[in-house]
């Protein structure tokens, strides 16, 4: 087997082992906060070090190791694993992300994913323009990220407005020199049945995760083609390949998402810029303490919230932005997040017809609107309204997150309730 296969074998075996998504060594590379070791990723050091054990048998025994066991032996190392007593992973922090000194604007980046994804840009030494709504919020977020000690600078503005955009040029080039990397990461969630919906809702689903990102797009990919070099990521959502029930203005707005994003990769490819799409499931980022909650908002909140903070539902938000920092810096097309999301991909792509049935199904579990539907009421209020001691205690990873990244409140602590 040649050192290629060898390579294809680590990036299609490893990832399944480690519970990781495909990342090469440069990526593994970049200097990231200390964080505890997996089990699998334990688990996986562990074989290494039988195998670390077999190979100086091997030599003591005055044998040759086989070529093919040597290459896999070389990429294991490569990628960041050792056969070592801590059974910890290591990086070779000598080496820098492709991504350090470079100039990158994060949309919806105050709190929740965006604040995370800043983060970890941060840790790899980039020059960060973060945008959001809310001033305040806005703010706090720029004073974490500049403990970090990288530039930061933040410009509050309404991306549906359409003079954004150039603002946020004008700041990337007054500030940064310019603009690297450009993340389409702003969203709102607007949770209830189609009967408690208003066209508006899908017009400001539309206005914030179709037209805002295209936009930006627009403007920013001329100063990319000029610095002859660009990023791109996206951040849609597995609503945008499978539109659940009770998500329809979000799930709307995602697919459109998802479809442009893919048609940038291959329109944008000429000229060196990559674009990324994102697909993930739920994340742990506290991000049901803002969402929008429409027909009996407190039954909503009860499901979306408890779905979102799980942890075989959802994924630990500091692990998705990393994994989506990764993908950028290795321009990949696509990366799907939470296996939950990869399984329902792939069920959809493989038998689409039993899947709607299969949501269909699920619509009947959820709440009716009830007599006088409830529009647009925020999390914070809805789980106020819901006062339920035991949905406090399903979101307490949910509001831990929440905590952790500006976002609402969220659910009251149980104790209080």
């Amino acid at each position: 087997m040649g050192q290629a296969n060898v390579h294809r074998w680590a990036d299609d075996i490893l990832p399944l082992l480690t519970d990781e998504d495909p990342v090469g060594a440069d990526a593994l590379a970049t200097t990231t906060s200390p964080r505890p070791t997996p089990p699998r990723r334990t688990a996986v050091a562990g074989v290494g070090a039988v195998v670390a054990r077999v190979r100086g048998l091997v030599s003591v025994g005055h044998r040759a190791v086989p070529p093919v066991f040597t290459g896999y032996w070389q990429v294991w190392h490569a990628r960041g694993f050792r056969g070592d007593t801590q059974g910890m992973p290591t990086t070779e922090k000598n080496h820098t992300s492709p991504l350090r000194g470079q100039s990158a604007l994060v949309t919806g980046a105050s709190r929740g994913l965006g604040l995370m994804i800043a983060r970890e840009l941060a840790q790899r030494g980039c020059r960060l323009l973060i945008c959001a709504r809310d001033g305040e919020a806005l703010e706090r977020a720029a004073e974490d990220l500049r403990t970090y000690g990288v530039p930061v600078h933040a410009l509050a503005c309404d991306l549906t407005a359409a003079d954004t955009p150039e603002r946020l040029m004008v700041a990337a080039a007054e500030h940064m020199g310019g603009i690297d990397l450009l993340v389409n990461n702003a969203g709102v969630i607007q949770v209830g049945p189609l009967d408690a919906m208003a066209e508006d809702d899908f017009r400001s689903a539309m206005e914030t995760m179709f037209f805002a990102p295209l936009r930006l797009v627009l403007a920013a990919v001329p100063l990319m083609r000029g610095r002859g070099d660009g990023r791109i990521v996206d951040v849609t959502s597995i609503g945008g390949r499978i539109a659940a029930p009770h998500l329809l203005p979000y799930a709307a707005a995602k697919f459109a998402a998802t479809g442009l994003s893919e048609g940038l990769r291959a329109e944008l490819a000429p000229a060196n810029i990559a674009v990324t799409t994102v697909v993930p499931g739920l994340m742990r980022t506290g991000s049901h303490g803002a969402a929008r909650f429409s027909g009996q908002a407190g039954q909503e909140y009860a499901w979306f919230a408890t779905a979102a903070s799980l942890p075989l539902l959802s994924m630990d938000g500091e692990r998705a932005a990393r994994a989506i920092v990764r993908a950028a810096e290795r321009k990949r097309p696509e990366i799907v997040l939470t296996p939950a999301a990869k399984a329902a991909v792939w069920a959809h792509g493989l038998a689409p017809a039993t899947t709607v049935r299969a949501l269909t199904l699920a619509n009947r579990l959820l709440p009716e609107p009830g007599p006088t539907p409830q529009h647009d009421v925020p999390g914070t209020g809805a789980a106020r309204s819901l006062g339920s001691r035991a949905v406090g205690l399903l979101t307490v990873l949910g509001d831990r997150a929440a905590r952790r990244t500006n976002e609402p409140g969220g659910q009251a602590d149980p104790s209080s309730v």
